[in-house]
């Protein structure tokens, strides 16, 4: 078990690695700014705010910036009007707090611009003689702006595979979902509700991270310069992520109906279970990454589930099931129907390289090579 343990937490570091690393810089960049370059004395929020705007999740880090460089400026500014009012004391702290919450909420939902426009408007009345106010304005502008630099011009993620590994892991709750209902139709094991909630709540966690990653998919090629190239991609892509969305919802309601037959005490028909774990199977095919051939397979016998004709008669709830089993394979083969995001960003990065490995790419570099060298390249810049 403790093996285990520590598998898992090497894997965590091993999948957070680039992020932290990022971060590192970004604070060691913004202190050399401040300090060495601006010459404040202690500059401590600049690191601290690059490294808090590089903790968010990959893609949405940009969010975490601007938030926090306009929570400051806000904080700032209504505790500056506040205490030249005022003055300094328990009642006009107590008002910078109320005053600079109630805007942060006012502009911003996110606890990151609300609590920032707090800190700040402390700071300001708390630390009034050592003109901490507007250094601290400069540091968190300088760290944010170090934060934007690294996570969305320099080295922003690469939106496919951010958007890939949360349809796989989508696609992968499903999977697990469904074979629980097929094990449970099988076994007749009626069972209780906290273990169907369970079910329900882990598929909404993984169609929450889907969510996030479409966003932030949007989000890289509409700002990163690098990644812009990539918007036709990622339309296709999140069109994918929106039909696995469906397929989701779809099998939360055929779990939901599975668990219902067996507590109508009726007889499950005996290809319902088999069903489930064929899908239950596809789905999990597709989640871990699937070949042309195993592609091929999966649409055969989804294909046959869609069309396998339901029952006209029945209890309603077997009846209700089984409409719903042949709504889950449609919506699946509408996922297939769509790119495979991981194939296309494969498909482009060999494309890539075959053509800068080519003759008249090798060639153009020879020659931009030779203009530099003769100083060719210098007079044609002239």
């Amino acid at each position: 078990m403790t093996g285990e343990v520590v598998s898992a937490s090497f894997a965590r570091l091993r999948s957070a690695w680039w992020p932290i690393v990022q971060a590192a810089v970004a604070s060691g960049l913004a202190w050399w700014l401040t300090h060495d370059v601006l010459g404040h004395p202690q500059p401590f929020f600049a690191p601290i705010a690059a490294a808090i705007s590089l903790s968010a999740v990959v893609g949405r880090r940009w969010r975490n910036a601007v938030q926090m460089m306009f929570g400051v400026t806000l904080g700032i500014a209504i505790a500056e009007g506040v205490v030249v009012i005022t003055g300094i004391g328990v009642l006009p702290l107590t008002l910078c707090v109320l005053i600079a919450m109630a805007a942060g909420v006012l502009f911003s939902p996110m606890p990151m611009f609300v609590n920032q426009s707090a800190a700040s408007a402390i700071l300001v009345v708390a630390l009034r003689s050592s003109g901490i106010a507007g250094e601290r304005l400069i540091d968190a502008w300088i760290g944010g702006g170090c934060a934007l630099a690294i996570s969305m011009l320099l080295f922003p993620p690469h939106p496919l595979p951010l958007l890939a590994r949360s349809i796989r892991g989508a696609l992968q709750g499903v999977a697990d979902a469904l074979h629980s209902a097929a094990e449970a139709l099988s076994r007749r094991q009626v069972g209780d509700a906290d273990t169907t909630l369970a079910i329900t709540q882990s598929v909404h966690d993984r169609l929450a991270a889907l969510t996030q990653a479409r966003a932030a998919a949007r989000d890289v090629v509409q700002l990163a310069p690098l990644r812009r190239r990539y918007r036709p991609d990622i339309e296709r892509a999140d069109m994918r992520a929106a039909h696995v969305g469906l397929l989701a919802n779809t099998a939360l309601t055929l779990i939901r109906l599975s668990a219902a037959v067996l507590d109508s005490g009726e007889e499950p028909p005996p290809h319902l279970a088999p069903s489930l774990e064929e899908l239950a199977d596809a789905t999990g095919t597709l989640a871990r990454g699937a070949t042309t051939s195993e592609r091929e397979r999966v649409r055969r016998v989804v294909r046959n589930l869609a069309e396998q004709p339901a029952s006209s008669y029945g209890p309603p709830a077997i009846a209700a099931a089984e409409l719903q089993l042949h709504a889950a394979a449609f919506d699946l083969l509408r996922v297939m129907r769509d790119q495979d995001e991981d194939a296309a960003w494969r498909h482009g990065l060999r494309m890539r390289s075959a053509v800068s490995a080519s003759r008249p790419a090798e060639a153009a570099r020879t020659a931009r090579r030779a203009a530099a060298k003769s100083g060719a390249g210098v007079l044609r810049k002239r």
